[in-house]
């Protein structure tokens, strides 16, 4: 996607604040387009995030004709590689990698430092 101000631009964990999010310190955001497609006061970040390109989290979920949205919560130290997708519900612990093209719900557990 096409951004005006480029990848890891300081003014996008700004901007996810204002629009309710929780963030941290020292957070970089290579796209956030992906992450203004869904209700940023339901994203939680520790000091230290960085997401790589096409990173989307998706905090809302259909289940039996019922939308339910549900928060995202990344420890300190986590890293997200290309084309993730993060689902609601999902808790990233602190100190942790996710790689490429990986999908994290619910039902995956991860323990501190996990690759």
């Amino acid at each position: 996607s096409y951004s005006i101000l480029g990848a890891y631009h300081r003014l996008y964990p700004m901007i996810l604040r204002w629009f309710g999010a929780h963030m941290g310190s020292d957070v970089q955001i290579a796209d956030i387009t992906m992450l203004l497609s869904s209700p940023s006061n339901l994203i939680t970040a520790g000091n230290s995030l960085t997401t790589n390109s096409a990173c989307l989290v998706a905090p809302v979920d259909v289940i039996d004709g019922q939308c339910t949205f549900q928060k995202v919560v990344f420890g300190d130290r986590v890293t997200l590689g290309n084309i993730v997708t993060i689902e609601g519900g999902a808790q990233l612990p602190d100190r942790c990698l996710i790689g490429g093209l990986t999908r994290v719900d619910t039902s995956k557990q991860f323990n501190h430092d996990s690759i």
